[in-house]
């Protein structure tokens, strides 16, 4: 986030590992052709590790940045002037032609919004640089096979847009060890470029690896992968990590080590008699006399409230359970297993202390979803700081 949004005095906190960033790199690369890119998904805050933060740390081992928006891509631009940068997500026509003039490649996905990109390059001396978003069974977005050469003609025809690529993206790989709905939604992919080769409409870039491609089918990488979660260190599912156990038991499963660790402050601590409540609802009673610790953060800053009384904070590698609801702003969580905690100590929220560890797998588990939304939703204004940054030594 931009250094003007931050909490400045903030109580809870993220630490990023920028050798962790870069080591998961070079592991997701290994597993590569030499002919493919890595494309580095920064969308939604860095899948909540932090934009500015990620992308200036891997600026130079990513050939392309891919966001959601245009706005990210402004704010990546700002921080890479020279590199390619693809918004993915929809276009959004009254900045089509700043993008234009930006040199951000933007993805289509209907004929008719060859007509904005048209009217918006009226009086620029510029290209605009195109990818087609090819629709082969997520049903969410992209163009159907004869959308995608009505799209290459209308473009060709114009003169001045450039359709550097065509893309797709897989609906079922991660969540499943039978792959046979991603290999057939390959296959349509593949169907549609030999479409625009017949019709000598060559597009020079095909991409659709998503993180369990790059680690799962070198077949699918074409011109750069488009990694997300891995880069972050984070397995897209179990089935994943086990299909790539069976799929090449001669070799061990990639390495990726999770970049983001979530810390919280103790901003008070309270002395609790046996059979006092805690929070909101009296969902929680203390059995014996209880020393609980207030730590400030909330569902508003991204800790899920279906971690009531489920969660664990760690506090010097000991497991402290969290009591009473989480509030907007403020979990409890009770010390009694601590050794002599101190107001203004930290816990993990998310992250290792000690020999104990919350992943953010289990921290998903505990909320009922995914990695992904687990560090995605930490809020952005939190600060986020980079660790181990070999730049810097």
């Amino acid at each position: 986030m931009c250094a003007d949004t931050i909490r400045t005095y903030a109580h809870s906190r993220c630490l990023v590992s920028v050798q962790a960033l870069r080591d998961n790199i070079a592991v997701l690369r290994s597993r590569m052709g030499p002919e493919a890119g890595f494309g580095a998904v920064v969308k939604s805050n860095a899948y909540g590790h932090g934009l500015d933060l990620v992308t200036q740390a891997i600026a130079d081992c990513a050939d392309i940045f891919i966001v959601h928006s245009y706005d990210e891509a402004l704010r990546v631009r700002a921080l890479v002037p020279q590199h390619r940068i693809l918004v993915v997500g929809p276009l959004h026509r009254e900045a089509i032609g700043e993008a234009i003039h930006q040199g951000i490649e933007l993805t289509l996905t209907a004929p008719d919004q060859i007509g904005a990109l048209s009217t918006a390059l009226n009086g620029q001396k510029k290209h605009a640089i195109v990818h087609i978003k090819v629709e082969t069974g997520t049903h969410r977005q992209g163009a159907h096979r004869t959308g995608v050469v009505e799209i290459a003609r209308l473009a060709a025809a114009d003169g001045r847009i450039e359709v550097r690529g065509v893309s797709t993206h897989f609906a079922d790989i991660e969540d499943t060890l039978d792959h046979t709905f991603a290999q057939d939604q390959h296959r349509r992919f593949m169907d549609v470029i030999s479409d625009l080769e017949a019709e000598g409409l060559a597009v020079p870039e095909r991409h659709c690896a998503n993180s369990a491609a790059t680690v799962l089918w070198p077949s699918t990488h074409g011109a750069f992968v488009r990694s997300g979660i891995s880069l972050y260190g984070l397995w897209p599912s179990r089935e994943t990590r086990l299909s790539v156990i069976r799929d090449t038991p001669q070799e061990s499963p990639p390495t990726l080590k999770p970049a983001l660790e979530w810390r919280g402050t103790i901003t008070e601590i309270k002395d609790v008699p046996q059979g006092g409540f805690v929070g909101y609802g009296r969902t929680f009673r203390c059995t014996t006399d209880s020393r609980i610790g207030v730590v400030g953060v909330g569902y508003a800053d991204g800790y899920d409230r279906g971690l009531s009384n489920t969660a664990h904070v760690l506090y010097e590698g000991v497991r402290l359970p969290v009591r009473g609801r989480v509030c907007m702003n403020m979990i409890m969580v009770d010390l009694n297993a601590a050794d002599n905690p101190q107001v203004g100590d930290e816990v993990v929220l998310l992250g290792r202390s000690g020999g104990e560890e919350i992943s953010a797998e289990t921290l998903a588990d505990w909320m009922g979803t995914i990695n992904y939304e687990a560090v995605s939703r930490i809020h952005q204004e939190l600060p986020r700081l980079a660790v181990d940054n070999p730049e810097a030594e």
